[in-house]
């Protein structure tokens, strides 16, 4: 079942998970997977720069890299124009502008790209280059976590890591991954949950 948010801790299932438990988790996936920071950086450059052509190739490569298959990247490249590459990333950047960012439109955005057709690999995308506010839906939290597999249960996973994360910081948890004053980010919270439910190591490393 989805997480549930209490005053010190999480569940899901049958697992409980303190707010220390959850830094701890994401220090140890900041060890692990130490491209990670590399990879955000590349995403907020090519947003800012709106998605010129050949950088954007050069990302999805390394994102499906980061995510572990990088073949995906060749069937995205290969299936779709540069113009349509572009047209999407700008409808996903339109979603995520203003106060309120639309997380699921913004997947709805990719998804309509060949190869990125459903939420885990399109997600990873979101989260590297608006890891403020996007998650990554794959697998492992669709089955930990029984979230939908689908824009709607994308947003609620997002909306869910949001709250935590304001949680987090409203009662004094660092976020032990280097950003704003140990301000939480929802990719930060997700990549906590994301390790536990691999079993990376321990949560209090």
């Amino acid at each position: 079942m989805p997480m549930t948010i209490q005053e010190t801790q999480i569940q899901f299932g049958d697992t409980t998970l303190s707010f220390e438990q959850i830094a701890g988790l994401a220090a140890h996936y900041d060890k692990i997977v130490p491209k990670t920071r590399t990879r955000e950086g590349d995403g907020a450059a090519l947003c800012q720069n709106a998605f010129p052509a050949e950088a954007l190739n050069r990302f999805i490569r390394k994102v499906c890299a980061w995510g572990g298959y990088t073949g995906i990247a060749g069937r995205v490249l290969r299936n779709n124009s540069s113009t349509r590459l572009h047209a999407q990333f700008l409808a996903a950047q339109t979603a995520m502008q203003g106060d309120q960012p639309d997380v699921a439109a913004a997947l709805v955005a990719l998804n309509q790209l060949h190869g990125l057709g459903r939420p885990s690999f399109a997600s990873k995308h979101l989260r590297l280059i608006w890891p403020r506010w996007c998650p990554v839906l794959d697998r492992f939290i669709r089955y930990g976590l029984d979230y939908a597999y689908d824009p709607v249960g994308y947003r609620q996973f997002a909306d869910d890591c949001g709250r935590l994360a304001l949680k987090l910081s409203a009662t004094g948890i660092q976020n032990p991954i280097s950003r704003d004053d140990g301000i939480w980010f929802v990719a930060d919270v997700e990549a906590a949950i994301y390790t536990h439910l691999r079993g990376w190591g321990s949560h209090t490393e």
